[in-house]
């Protein structure tokens, strides 16, 4: 049986998710949190939560199925021991795992999409010896390898070291930053137009009716929003034209990003007239549930960048979507945490920042049932950074 840190299953490669089965609908207009399409026909209801990887016996290794490049012979082991070290290992790197004891096997995808399976077999060469094999799905192969290292030397019991978060660009170094705080204001002015044309470029991507574009442009403003990799005053406009409904604190452009940003989280899609093209594929299913993770992420950044700049109050006040909606979607995708763990981690930290930003946002959470709701996760929760931000929500909220 495949079994997650959260739910079991009996099929390995497609694990259940709530994306994959509530995009498809007979009905002309579908809401994610449907309570009809929450429950799907690949999860079963009376099964036994399991945050471990437990493995008995492992199987003889293939001969006619080559090796990974990946892969690591490991003598006076036991399975159990090395499939617990590497379940332990994933929840710390913050990765979403479904584990299939019945053949000792996981599949395992990061935040920034990338999908690989660990696979124990029994080794070839030594008896007694377990053969553990890593090989990537899809994804950055960047990442898998620096995510492979981590789990072979967590297999053998070794120390690991892993940065947490995904790094699609080098990290702005305190020399280069304070370099940059110290130009002129005119030099200031032309980074503006240089983003501003970015950002035209990026809203003109996300009006094709291409998915790579608009995939391109979701990450491009999950960049923008970053300030790990943008500079502080950079991210601050872009969040501003992700937050502003309309002219307000300066911001003067239209708010159309807005709009993309707040139909992706609500309906998962680009707009709300798009409710009417059915996900009939794979393909299809997996854009639509990327981009509402990407959606997540900007609109995290972004809160994030506003808060630090004094400007979140405004932001609330200025658009009664925050008021009205925000809650009851972020709640959805906290609890479906078994299917979607990163999701639940941006909604959780879209959340806490929430709550801390404005009292009233904080006691309609608690009428919702959001105490409820944390307490009903945090037993099983493995996932490093959604652990952490459901204690802050804790605190924040007198739980702890």
């Amino acid at each position: 049986m495949l079994q997650s840190c959260f739910i079991t299953s009996p099929v390995l490669r497609e694990p259940p998710t709530v994306a994959n089965d509530y995009l498809v609908s007979n009905q002309n207009t579908v809401y994610p949190w449907d309570e009809n399409t929450l429950t799907t026909t690949t999860m079963k209801e009376e099964t036994e939560k399991c945050d471990d990887w437990k493995v008995d016996k492992v199987r003889n290794c293939p001969d006619h199925c080559p090796v990974g490049t990946k892969h690591i012979d490991i003598y006076d082991q036991t399975p159990a021991d090395i499939g617990h070290r590497i379940a332990n290992c994933l929840a710390d790197m913050s990765i979403e795992a479904f584990y299939d004891n019945d053949n000792s096997e996981a599949r395992a995808e990061t935040s920034c999409n990338m999908v690989f399976y660990v696979r124990l077999f029994k080794s070839r060469y030594v008896q007694d010896g377990v053969l553990v094999e890593l090989q990537r799905s899809r994804g950055c192969c960047l990442k898998f390898h620096r995510v492979a290292h981590c789990v072979l030397e967590a297999a053998q019991g070794k120390m690991w070291k892993h940065e947490m978060r995904c790094q699609y660009h080098m990290p702005i170094s305190p020399q280069m930053r304070e370099k940059r705080e110290r130009k002129s204001s005119t030099t200031k002015l032309v980074r503006k137009e240089t983003v501003e044309m970015s950002l035209d470029t990026t809203l003109s991507l996300l009006k094709k009716d291409i998915q790579d574009a608009s995939m391109l442009a979701m990450e491009s403003l999950k960049l923008y929003t970053d300030t790990n990799c943008t500079e502080v005053d950079d991210a601050l406009i872009v969040a501003r034209k992700v937050l502003y409904k309309a002219d307000s604190c300066n911001c003067t452009d239209d708010s159309e990003i807005h709009d993309a940003i707040v139909s992706l989280i609500k309906y998962w899609r680009l707009s709300s007239e798009d409710l009417t093209d059915k996900a009939e594929y794979t393909i299809e299913k997996n854009h639509y549930s990327i981009m509402h993770h990407h959606a997540l992420c900007v609109l995290g950044n972004s809160m994030s960048v506003l808060s630090r700049a004094g400007e979140l109050v405004i932001a609330l006040e200025n658009d009664k979507w925050f008021e009205d909606e925000i809650l009851t979607l972020l709640m959805r995708d906290i609890e479906n945490t078994k299917v979607k763990t990163h999701n639940s981690y941006q909604a959780t930290r879209i959340l806490n920042l929430l709550v801390d930003a404005s009292k009233a946002l904080k006691e309609k959470a608690l009428d919702l049932g959001v105490v409820k709701l944390i307490n009903t996760v945090h037993p099983n929760c493995r996932h490093a950074l959604l652990a952490s931000e459901i204690h802050v929500m804790r605190v924040a909220l007198d739980m702890a």
